[in-house]
C-alpha cells in the first residue's frame, strides 16, 4: 500500500478522535487509533511512530491540507486534542484543488477501462463523482491501447469470480490447429500479454505445476463439481518475472542469455530493456553485450528475431542455433 493510502486511513482514524467529544484522546490514544486502523487493513504494517503523528496533526491543521479546527487542551501534564467544532468532519469538506486534481487525474484514468466486462461500475461511479464533486474528466492528454474486439475478453469478468471464490470450472477449449477438447481447471489467476488474456490453473490433465489458456480459444466455461486444488506459495508476480511472455515449458530451468546487439539499436535497448535481469556484460565500438537470466520460451526467440541482422545470440548454444536455423528458413524464403 502507498503512502498515500496509509496517510488518508490515518487522517480518517484522527477525525474519527477529534469529533469523538464523549471521550479525551491524548497523544498515545491517537497514536493507538492510528496504528489500529493501519493493522486492521494490513496485519502487516508495523504502524507509524510519534515524528508521524505530528507531522499528520500539522498536515490536517493545514491550508493544503484539511484546515481542520484542532484545539489543544491540557488535563494536568498531559495534552488532549478535539475539534473546537464538533460538527466539523473532513469528510464535510470540500476538495481542495490538489485533491480535486488527483480524483480529476483518477477519473480519466478509469474512463480507460469503459466497455470491459468486469468494469461495469465505471460508467456509474463517473457519473457520480461529476454531480457530486463537479468533476468532468479532463481532455483526454493520453491514450492506451485497447482491442475491443479481442475474442475472449468476455470471460474475463467470469474467471475473475471463480478465481476469487476458489471454485472449479469446466472449460471447452480449442487450440489452434487441434482438436476441441474439455478440461476440468482450478482457476489461479489471468495475465495479459501482447494484446491477449491468459487464463493460469491447475489441471490433472497435465503433470505440470499450472496450465497455461489463451482466452482466444475457449469455447465455453461451465462450473464444475469436482474439488478445487489451491496452489500453494505461489507468487505469481515473481512467476512472470523470471520470462518474456507467459510460456514455460514443462521441466525447463532458468538460464543465462547472452546478446550482442548493434549500437544503433542499443539506445532502443538500453531505455526499454528486454528484461529486469538485464546487465551489460561487454561494450564495442560497433556492439553492446548484455547477459539476461530468464527462462527460454517462443516469446523470447520471437523477440530476438524482430530485431533482425542488429541482435545475435553468443549463448547459450542451443538458442544460438534454433534463432540461427530460423533464419536461415527465412533466408530461404527470399532467395531466388
Amino acid at each position: 500500500m502507498s503512502k498515500h493510502e496509509n496517510a488518508v486511513i490515518r487522517y480518517i482514524a484522527l477525525d474519527k478522535c477529534f469529533r469523538n467529544q464523549g471521550r479525551k484522546f491524548f497523544f498515545e490514544d491517537l497514536l493507538d487509533a492510528c496504528n489500529e486502523a493501519l493493522t486492521e487493513l494490513n496485519p502487516k504494517s508495523s504502524g507509524i511512530q510519534r515524528r508521524q503523528l505530528f507531522e499528520d496533526i500539522r498536515f490536517m491543521e493545514d491550508s493544503q491540507g484539511y484546515e481542520a479546527p484542532i484545539e489543544r487542551k491540557r488535563e494536568n501534564r498531559r495534552m488532549y486534542y478535539r475539534y473546537s467544532d464538533p460538527d466539523f468532519s473532513i469528510n464535510k469538506r470540500p476538495l481542495n484543488q490538489q485533491e480535486a486534481s488527483q480524483l480529476r487525474e483518477s477519473l480519466q484514468t478509469l474512463t480507460r477501462f469503459r466497455g470491459m466486462p468486469q468494469f461495469g461500475w465505471v460508467e456509474e461511479i463517473s457519473a457520480r463523482l461529476t454531480q457530486e464533486f463537479g468533476l468532468a474528466a479532463s481532455e483526454k492528454v493520453i491514450g492506451f491501447y485497447d482491442n475491443p474486439d479481442y475474442v475472449g475478453r468476455e470471460y474475463i469478468s467470469e474467471l475473475y469470480e471463480y478465481i476469487v471464490n476458489k471454485s472449479t470450472i469446466e472449460i471447452k477449449y480449442k487450440p489452434f490447429a487441434k482438436p476441441e477438447y474439455e478440461v476440468v481447471i482450478s482457476p489461479y489467476y489471468l495475465k495479459q500479454y501482447n494484446n491477449r488474456w491468459f487464463l493460469i490453473g491447475y489441471t490433472e490433465k497435465y503433470s505440470s505445476k499450472t496450465s497455461l489458456f489463451a482466452l482466444d480459444r475457449i469455447v465455453d466455461i461451465q462450473p464444475s463439481k469436482h474439488t478445487y486444488v489451491p496452489v500453494d506459495d505461489m507468487d505469481f508476480d515473481e512467476y512472470f518475472d523470471d520470462m518474456i511472455g507467459v510460456t514455460i515449458y514443462e521441466g525447463s530451468k532458468q538460464e543465462e542469455v547472452i546478446l550482442r546487439i548493434a549500437n544503433n539499436r542499443w539506445k532502443y535497448v538500453e531505455t526499454k530493456p528486454l528484461h529486469g535481469s538485464q546487465t551489460i556484460r561487454e561494450r564495442g565500438e560497433e556492439f553492446t553485450a548484455i547477459r539476461l537470466k530468464l527462462y527460454i520460451n517462443r516469446e523470447l526467440k520471437s523477440l530476438i528475431l524482430s530485431f533482425g541482422n542488429d541482435m545475435e545470440v553468443i549463448a547459450p548454444e542451443h538458442l544460438r542455433n534454433t534463432i540461427a536455423t530460423e533464419a536461415s528458413e527465412m533466408h530461404s524464403k527470399y532467395s531466388f
